[in-house]
């Protein structure tokens, strides 16, 4: 993975996790990364992401551009174990939460992004067994990020 400063400067502040103010779940999502440097909140997320996944589906855009390194590095880094049948499940949904980030009228503050997350769509497309050691359950990860890769079309045409 090439490091790459698409990043903000400053750490996004409460109404960049919730911009239209108390939903609920950005505002889950504010109390759980709310004021983490990229290192802290990348060390909270790798100890559960399937408890902290979803805020990254909830974060209003400016507050995802500033913390999508932490989920872009936990997919380049994860590695298919037999043992775990939470990889399948994590690299579906997250490819849902990202792409919930083109479905509203924040894309545009993900704009500059869009290259990585297109990076990262082609990778785990091209890389299936790295997330899944079973070939049944690849196609499953295939076709969400494939809807992930869609919705990023659409709505790189249509903005």
């Amino acid at each position: 993975m090439t490091e790459r400063n698409d990043t903000p400067d400053s750490l996004p502040k409460e109404a960049d996790f919730d911009p239209s103010g108390g939903f609920v779940d950005a505002q889950c999502a504010w109390k759980n990364f709310g004021g983490l440097s990229l290192a802290d909140a990348s060390k909270k997320f790798r100890e559960q992401p399937e408890y902290y996944q979803e805020d990254f589906m909830f974060m209003g855009g400016v507050a995802f551009s500033y913390y999508f390194s932490v989920i872009e590095r936990y997919i380049y880094e994860s590695q298919a174990d037999a043992d775990n049948g939470f990889e399948v499940a994590a690299m579906r949904i997250l490819a849902h939460c990202i792409k919930e980030q083109f479905g509203d009228s924040s894309e545009h503050l993900i704009r500059s992004i869009r290259p990585r997350i297109l990076d990262l769509v082609v990778h785990v497309r091209a890389n299936l067994s790295q997330y899944c050691e079973e070939p049944d359950g690849q196609p499953r990860i295939d076709s969400a990020w494939a809807e992930l890769q869609s919705r990023i079309v659409t709505a790189t045409h249509a903005g």
